[in-house]
């Protein structure tokens, strides 16, 4: 079991360093609307991962992603981080012209 869990680790490291912006959207739940990355701190795109979690909540229909902080690392050494999507709060506008 051991040598399959360093394999997937492996082929998950090699797949991060290789995709433009060098990270990897490893989880998505459609419940909760949201997406966790795994990533090198080192080399990593934020500008690009944060534009995947927004291109992902534009189209589910989402005005915006907001950052969760605070994940823990993954086992392999890979940072995470997490994206909710959100609605962005509307303010209504009274038409008192009379």
């Amino acid at each position: 079991m051991r040598p399959r869990y360093l394999l997937a680790s492996l082929v998950l490291l090699s797949a991060c360093s290789s995709v433009p912006g060098h990270f990897v959207r490893s989880e998505e739940d459609p419940v909760s609307h949201s997406l966790v990355y795994r990533f090198d701190p080192a080399v990593v795109d934020r500008a690009a991962m944060e534009a995947d979690a927004l291109s992902y909540c534009q189209h589910n229909g989402f005005d915006g992603a907001y950052a969760i902080p605070g994940l823990k690392s993954s086992p392999t050494g890979q940072a995470r981080a997490a994206y909710l999507c959100v609605y962005h709060p509307v303010s209504a506008t009274s038409s008192d012209q009379r």
